[in-house]
């Protein structure tokens, strides 16, 4: 194979690094299989996009007013509310996932039901797993078409969840958007848009 100027003799696979645009030429008999991966942080986030499901997320003060993230003060706890359904009329076991910003963290999964301290959030959906990280929330649900005999009639159409979270570390940081996906078809999939939103200091006593 000549890579560039650069002759290469060697059985099995051969990794290099690809900087600019380049040459590749097969100076054998035998295909040349090409494999190439990029790695890297984008410089903006992706856009909101939904195939087969819808998937948004709304935040509030723990007294159930509205409340825009874009800036916080230190130590604000606040709730956010994420909805998904299904738009395809099929059944999917689905994957919800909240990235957070480094200045965040989780201060709480409320149960299903009615929430203890927090009237106003009602009819919370039981998902079939949870998973928490420093950096993100995820939650499986099994989700058919309402009257389904999928999942031994046990699929939901739409979903309504809710997680606490602090604002923690000042500073300016990319809130990543909230996917849904299905866990075996990822083309089944509601991605909402990112934003940015800050941490301020707390206001002085």
């Amino acid at each position: 194979m000549q890579w560039g100027q650069r002759t290469i003799q060697q059985t099995g696979p051969v990794v290099l690094p690809l900087r600019q645009a380049i040459n590749i030429r097969n100076l054998g008999s035998k295909a040349l299989t090409v494999a190439l991966s990029t790695t890297g942080i984008t410089s903006s986030p992706p856009p909101a996009a939904d195939q087969g499901m819808t998937v948004s997320q709304a935040f509030y003060s723990l007294s159930g007013k509205p409340l825009q993230p874009d800036s916080l003060p230190q130590n604000t706890v606040f709730v956010v509310v994420l909805k998904g359904s299904i738009s395809d009329n099929l059944p999917h076991r689905a994957l919800l996932n909240m990235g957070l910003p480094p200045g965040w963290e989780l201060a709480g999964d409320p149960s299903a039901g009615k929430v203890h301290g927090l009237p106003w959030l009602k009819n919370l959906s039981t998902p079939e797993a949870t998973a928490a990280t420093d950096d993100r929330y995820e939650a499986a649900f099994k989700m058919s078409p309402k009257d389904s005999q999928a999942f031994d009639g046990d699929g939901i159409p739409d979903f309504k969840t809710a997680i606490l979270l602090r604002a923690v570390t000042p500073g300016h940081y990319l809130l990543p958007g909230v996917t849904l996906s299905d866990m075996f078809h990822p083309s089944i999939f509601a991605r909402s848009a990112g934003r940015k939103v800050s941490v301020t200091a707390p206001p002085a006593s």
